[in-house]
């Protein structure tokens, strides 16, 4: 669908249903309004609040605002919240605030932030990508949620609260149409069965074709959501739940970029979302970096003459960057019951779940070959008692335990030789109890305090077979118990989806181990309302992320322990019509996990190259003002301000650019984080006379430059910075006189802005197959967020 067309097919389909003629501004008679800013309800602290009244830096997203905004997965709830930021390059989707949102996408990676579907943990955030409907909320919570969420929730959590079934015979619908041929739909039906058992199905489907050249960064996805809930007597309900999601698109893709003379340049830069092509496939070669200009095994090549030489070792065939098999195959399958119980004095609640996930992933993003084929079961428990009644004191306990069995296979074509990680059995568990309380000193001064307790550990049994070794590494990994063979003996079919052939020598090295640990997270609080509609409030809590296995001999790493101060202010004046919110935090951090590309060892023999966290120490600060206004019964605005600093006070060692020194560095700014971050957004409401309304809408979203990775100043080349740039959101809104039906036009990215995304931390090893010989900066990969994207969006519900 061209622009043109769009434009043409949109505006007049809103000419003819606004045809009965725009009124005043002034709503007809009878007519609702609303002009103060309404309150959303969360249950973020176990305990049903408003937004306002919750002494916690969160941001809630209700239906009618997720919808507005064309909210559909995480990806496209990013520009909504200031911090927010997300990892793409693999089906995991890792969520994080503050540019700490990069992870591992292997077995090992633990999340930053809790990802709760329907207050089920999500150890694996396959469903983020396509659980965005049917929603009642989305609560985000900003800082350590270690004792109410536990481990891994260090930078905050978020809960997507699907809608619950409820005694009424309703329903809706939507249907999206787009460029880039995109189609999304989604439904629900909501039905009295009997007089104590209500039931609600739900559904999306998202598809749309790649925003790269080559197919890549597309969307396939299909999501269905049952639930009933029967209550019967007024003390005991039971939900039960089921989430099925399929991903069957080809899959992330990150581009090659490169600078040379200290100028940013794209790799095409008419055309920043250009993919790389099968080899022979590219009318310019400049743009299609190749292995060699000779063919082994039969597979075809072309020599690039801008100067990617071929570092890999002898033997290695010639392969293209990027082949047509692409994939990105994963299934998550979801299933809950929840149960709650009222008694006078307090409410129980026990919740156990299920999560069974599969990913079946292959990419070229990096310029070498990798697929994981991952199975992971889990299962959960959580029982909590909360206190009920009007009196001084609120309190809730709970214990909660966790089990996560994966059985996983990593190929991965790479610069030190062809490796293969295999892991059939990796075990991860945990059991916790933990207590919250409030205690009210007067009417309007209240304290808090809260504590978790957690055991945690893993365990694994598994081999990596390395390739492209010494004829004397040979010898020390069979010594160290590595079963070895020589010759050219291609890799079974079954592992690789193809023929790829050895190196001379390669070594089967077994990975085995256990790691145990037990950490106690806390929180203190005091509370403070000083006039009717205001809140101030300081809190000190703590959390942290589990430790875990390094592949090879090296040491494991250490869990992540994050202590954050904040202070803020939340205030609702004129009737409501004006809201002003600021808080500033000030984070410290003990051994933070940060993923970095890294060679793993045996007995000091390099094996292979793969994403592992490495520990770091250091701090991260700032402050937010959210203000959201109606200055006028029919003009609502909002500016969210964010600004951060931070620094790495030491780090391990770490590579420097274009050398293989390992070296220790001090007092390192923090990648991925730009000082300032600004959301701001307009809405206009016009009356039409027949009862309906347009509301025309504009979002920007703005970010300052930030450094891409972990890397000493004297070192920074262009290739390592994201420049500033800012995104506009555009869309008009026609509603029907009851707000049943409604009709959208939108356009997202307006000026088809080229964002880069989340870098990566750094890397130890010595460049790829395809850094220039001639350019110090190297090649860089760097995800893209989607170009402009425009449609129109239909809506209906009974």
């Amino acid at each position: 669908m061209s622009m043109q067309r769009f434009a043409l097919l949109g505006s007049t389909m809103l000419a003819l249903i606004g045809a009965p003629a725009l009124a005043a501004d002034a709503p007809p008679a009878g007519a609702p309004e609303v002009s103060a800013i309404q309150d959303i309800v969360v249950t973020a602290e176990r305990r049903v609040s408003s937004t306002q009244k919750t002494a916690l830096n969160i941001t809630a997203l209700g239906a009618e605002q997720l919808a507005s905004s064309g909210v559909r997965d995480s990806r496209t709830m990013l520009d909504s919240v200031p911090g927010l930021k997300l990892s793409v390059a693999n089906p995991n989707a890792y969520i994080g605030l503050y540019g700490l949102a990069s992870g591992a996408g292997t077995q090992y990676a633990d999340t930053i932030m809790a990802f709760n579907y329907g207050g089920v943990p999500l150890a694996r955030q396959i469903s983020a990508n396509s659980a965005y409907y049917d929603l009642e909320r989305v609560e985000i919570l900003k800082g350590p949620q270690g004792t109410l969420y536990g481990r891994n929730a260090t930078v905050g959590a978020i809960n997507l609260i699907p809608a619950r079934p409820k005694d009424e015979l309703a329903g809706g619908g939507s249907i999206t149409l787009g460029n880039y041929n995109t189609l999304n739909t989604s439904g629900y039906i909501n039905t009295p069965i009997t007089e104590n058992l209500v039931g609600r199905v739900a559904f999306q489907t998202t598809r749309h074709d790649g925003y790269f050249t080559n197919g890549l960064d597309d969307a396939n996805n299909y999501g269905l959501r049952g639930s009933l809930l029967w209550k019967p007597s007024e003390k005991l309900s039971v939900l039960l739940f089921a989430d099925a999601y399929f991903n069957r698109s080809r899959g992330p893709y990150s581009t090659w970029r490169y600078y040379m003379n200290g100028t940013q340049e794209w790799i095409d830069p008419a055309n920043p979302w250009f993919g790389l092509g099968a080899a022979g496939t590219c009318s310019n070669q400049l743009l299609c970096p190749s292995f060699a200009s000779t063919s082994v095994g039969g597979v075809n090549a072309v020599s690039n003459p801008q100067g990617f030489t071929n570092t890999g070792p002898t033997g290695y065939g010639a392969t293209s960057v990027y082949g047509q098999d692409g994939r990105n195959n994963a299934d998550q399958l979801i299933l809950s019951t929840e149960i709650t119980y009222a008694m006078p004095w307090a409410t129980l609640t026990v919740q156990p779940s299920y999560v069974h996930t599969k990913i079946d992933f292959m990419t070229y993003s990096n310029g070498l070959k990798f697929w994981n084929l991952t199975y992971a079961d889990q299962l959960s428990l959580e029982a909590r008692l909360s206190s009920t009644g009007n009196g001084p004191l609120r309190w809730t306990l709970g214990a909660f335990l966790f089990n996560e069995d994966q059985d996983a296979t990593l190929n991965n074509l790479q610069s030190t030789g062809y490796a293969i990680l295999r892991t059939p059995k990796l075990n991860n568990h945990n059991v916790a109890v933990f207590g919250d309380t409030t205690y009210a000193l007067t009417p309007n001064l209240r304290i808090n305090a809260g504590i978790r307790y957690t055991r945690d550990g893993k365990s694994q049994n598994g081999y990596t077979v390395a390739s492209g070794l010494s004829t004397s590494d040979v010898t020390t990994i069979a010594a160290a118990g590595g079963t070895c063979t020589s010759g050219g003996t291609p890799s079974a079919p079954t592992l690789f989806d193809g023929q790829f052939y050895f190196p001379t020598n390669y070594c089967v090295v077994p990975n085995g181990g256990q790691y145990r640990d037990g950490n106690t997270s806390w929180k203190v609080g005091v509370e403070f309302d000083p006039r009717p509609g205001s809140l101030l409030y300081a809190t000190a809590r703590t959390g942290f992320r589990a430790g875990g296995f390094t592949v090879g001999t090296q040491n494991n790493y250490r869990p992540e322990h994050l202590t954050a101060y904040e202070i803020g202010s939340k205030n609702r004046f004129m009737g409501g019509k004006l809201q002003l919110n600021a808080s500033a935090f000030y984070w410290q951090y003990k051994d933070q996990q940060v993923s970095q590309l890294q060679l793993y060892y045996l007995n000091g023999i390099a094996i292979g190259q793969t994403s592992y966290p490495s520990n770091f120490n250091g701090n991260l600060y700032g402050a937010e003002v959210d203000l959201q206004a109606f200055v006028t019964p029919n003009d609502r605005i909002g500016i969210d301000a964010l600004w951060t600093k931070g620094k790495y006070d030491s780090t391990p060692p770490v590579a420097t650019v274009n050398t293989s020194a390992l070296v220790s560095q001090y007092n390192l700014g923090r990648n991925n984080l730009p000082e300032w971050t600004i959301v701001g957004n307009y809405e206009h409401t016009f009356h039409l006379a027949n009862g309906g309304r347009l509301v025309a809408g504009g979002r920007a979203h703005y970010e300052s430059r930030a450094v891409l990775r972990i890397i000493d100043p004297a070192l920074l080349t262009p290739g390592d910075i994201r420049n500033a740039y800012a995104k506009l959101d555009a869309d008009l809104t026609w509603h029907d006189a009851k707000d049943r039906f409604t009709v959208q036009l939108y356009v997202q990215n307006l000026t088809n802005k080229a964002v880069v995304g989340v870098g990566s931390s750094g890397q130890t090893a010595l460049g790829t197959f395809f850094r220039p010989s001639s350019n110090v900066a190297g090649a860089r990969s760097a995800t893209l967020d989607p170009p402009r994207t425009f449609g129109l969006r239909l809506t209906g519900k009974f």
